[in-house]
This record gives structure tokens, sequence and C-alpha cells, in this order.
């Protein structure tokens, strides 16, 4: 070969990758072997895309990750959170894969995915972040100049997933999922435009990768991330991602009274410690069921704890859970009214006005209204009371027996009590 017959295959070689940049069709070199997952471990299991398989033939892994025959990347797992009864989930794994685009030995370009982080909130949103490079080597034409972009943890890819999602199959709980590819980023929007992709009609259908991931990239690598034409070999591949069943502490919601307390008891399925937010840590043997005290003046209502399972195991994260405790409102002792100074029909009297709470609870508050009533006529007294008790005026009355009656109006940890009789008073002068 002739050094201008090398100059001129040169040329058609960048002219083809420029155009396999936006149609992502070039034929490639088989991909380097390399060993598979150890079995049973906690993974991520995910090809990043076929496109990513095959066009970026050329790999590498660090940080444990390892790679089956048909390109599936797994990355190991790290820091786990999960928690069984909403699905909320953080798992971070380890390793990385560069995938480089090689032909006749030159590199072209490469990009990097390193240290995925798995995301699942409340409400089923999912998503995959990492720590993602890109490096141009050669130029792809004029307005595609040889660059590169810095490690940046970013989005990658969105899904949706929920708490019945993940399956336990061995010692693993997993959760498999594909993500979300068409209408991602519309054709002509401002987001699509921002990218360099300027075409009206692409992405088609508003296939793409996230775009935070897009813009981690060299501009001249962003075409393999989203639709142009052809086949869907793009798309984000469907992933597994595992993380070990055995740590998942068991607990239930607890229901109980206002005033009687009650516990919260978790099951450890091995050995570890079990801690409740606010209410302690105990250790447990394996299948152990502890206990944890509930103060009895909790207010009635709703209340959340994250209750936390760290077994002894080396290599096994810790899991959160939340147990829900609902205090229910209880009913105080009836109201006494106590006369301390009868009213005259000139001059006001004074009479002490109580509510008992039950054992355990505080002594009620909230307002109290008396009734003393004399054939048709009634009159009203309303007392706020300060720790179950308090001195009420009591208006002057005409002579004669008047019927005292009380009507506890409630609080935050105690029902309405309707009128009762609670005694009477005669007016002599």
């Amino acid at each position: 070969m002739t050094p201008s017959t090398l100059t001129r295959g040169r040329r058609l070689l960048a002219a083809t990758t420029a155009t396999a940049l936006a149609a992502g069709v070039l034929a490639l070199a088989p991909t380097t072997a390399h060993a598979a997952a150890p079995a049973g471990g906690s993974t991520l299991q995910w090809k990043i895309s076929d496109q990513f398989t095959n066009h970026f033939a050329d790999r590498t892994l660090g940080g444990g990750a390892t790679e089956t025959a048909d390109g599936t990347v797994s990355f190991v797992s790290g820091a786990t959170s999960h928690d069984a009864s909403t699905g909320i989930t953080e798992v971070d794994y380890k390793g990385s894969v560069t995938g480089a685009f090689v032909m006749t030995g030159t590199r072209y370009y490469e990009v990097t995915v390193a240290n995925p982080t798995v995301e699942v909130s409340a409400n089923g949103a999912g998503q995959i972040t990492a720590e993602v490079s890109s490096e141009q080597f050669q130029a792809q034409g004029p307005s595609s100049p040889p660059g590169s972009t810095p490690p940046k943890r970013v989005t990658v890819t969105e899904f949706s997933a929920g708490a019945s999602t993940w399956s336990t199959v061995g010692g693993l709980k997993t959760l498999t999922s594909t993500p979300n590819w068409a209408g991602v980023l519309p054709a002509g929007s401002p987001e699509a435009t921002a990218l360099g992709i300027t075409a009206a009609d692409r992405p088609v259908d508003g296939k793409s990768f996230h775009p935070d991931f897009l813009e981690a990239l060299y501009p001249g690598t962003r075409a393999h991330f989203y639709f142009t034409s052809g086949s869907d070999a793009k798309a984000p591949a469907r992933f597994t991602a595992s993380i070990p069943a055995a740590h998942s502490a068991s607990a239930a919601n607890v229901s109980t009274r206002y005033g009687k307390g009650g516990a919260i008891s978790v099951t450890a399925p091995i050995a570890g410690r079990v801690s409740v937010a606010g209410l302690g840590s105990q250790n447990a043997a394996a299948g152990q069921t502890v206990r944890f005290a509930l103060p009895r003046n909790l207010t009635a209502g709703t209340k959340r704890y994250t209750v936390t399972f760290a077994p002894n195991a080396v290599n096994l994260s810790a899991s959160a859970r939340t147990v829900t405790v609902k205090i229910a409102k209880v009913a105080a002792s009836k109201a006494k009214v106590k006369v301390s100074k009868k009213p005259t029909s000139k001059k006001k009297g004074k009479a002490v006005v109580s509510v008992k709470g039950v054992s355990g609870g505080a002594a009620p508050t909230g307002k109290v209204r008396v009734k003393l009533t004399k054939g048709k006529k009634s009159k009203y007294v309303t007392v706020n009371l300060v720790k179950g008790k308090r001195t009420a005026t009591l208006p002057k009355l005409a002579k004669g027996k008047w019927t005292v009656r009380a009507a506890y109006l409630g609080n935050a940890n105690y029902t309405k009590r309707g009128y009762v009789k609670v005694g009477t008073v005669k007016v002599t002068k």
C-alpha cells in the first residue's frame, strides 16, 4: 500500500466513522472476553445498551466489575438501603466499564460508566445514576475536534418500580426493569437543541437516554445514545439489581391508645443489631424478636419510626424500613364542678372545674363548658383547663335551684364528652 493509498483510506475511515455516529451501523471487531460475575453475588447486571455492547466493542473493566459473554456488565454492591414496606431504595454499586470504538488499531472515542447507583422513591420513580466521562481521540470532521469530558455523576436513565416489583431468589432480592426510552427527549425541544441535536425530527419519537447523561458526554459520542434511524439497538437495556435478602428484618405496624404505650417488635433474620430511631438499639440473635417500648405519653395520631438492621455478617449492608404507630384518642373522666363560692342574685360565684385523664397520660387541657339551668332559662360559662383544672367565675343567678351540667370539648389526646349532670346550686338570696 502506498502512502497516498493509506491517506485516502484514513480519510474514508474518518468519514465512515462520522456517519456511524449518526446512524450507529458500523461493523465491529469482536469484544475482548471477560470473566463472568461471581455466582450468588449482589450486583447490578446491565449491558447499558446493545449499541454500547456492539459498537463500543473494546471494553475495559475496573473496580471489581465483570462481564458475561453477551456483554452484560456486573457491578458489585456497596452500601444498601432498602425499605421492604415502601420500596424506597438506594443501592451503591462499585466498578466501571469503559467502552471504546477501535478500528484497524486506531482508538476513535470511548465512554466510561462507573459506580452506578440505583434509586427508587416512595412513588415508584426510579433512576440509575453513575459517574460518566468520555473522550474523543480523533477528529470527526471540522466541527468535531478531539476532546473529553471529566467524570461527573449524572442520571443515566429512569424507570418505574415499586415495593412489589422486588422478588426474592435464593439469598437475594432482585429488581428487574426496562428503563424509559420513548418520549424522554422530545424532538426539536430546547433541551435537544442545547445538546446539539438540531434536526427537527430527532431524537425520533423522543427516544433517548436521560438528557443529563447526553450532556455529560463529549458531543461527538452523543448520537450513540438517542434514536436516529434503524432499530432500537440504542435503547437502554433491561437491568437486574440485586441486594442480599437475608438482612431484611421484619417489623409489624402498631395500633394502641393514648396513655397505654405499647411496643415495636422487630425480628432479626440473622444475628445483628436492631435500632429504632428515638427508642434505642439492641443486639439480636438469628430469629430473635426484640421489643422497643413506646412512651405512654405519646400524643394521639400517626407516628413513623425508622427501623434499621445491621447484620453481624461481613459484607452484608444494613437495611431500613418504616414502622407506622397509630395512637387513638381516649375518653377522659366526666367533668366535675365544685362550687367554692355560691353565686347570689347580686354577686358572682366561684367553682373549680376539673377533668381527670387516663393513667400514664397527661392531665387534660382544652375547654369545659358549664351549663346552669333553671326551668327554661340557661346560663353558660366556658373555661380553658390547665393541667386538668381551672377556676371558673359563675354568673349572678336568680333565687332557686339551678341544675349544673358540664361538657368537655376534648383535645389532641382526649375525645369530646357531651353534657352530663354534675350537681345543683341552690341560690337563696
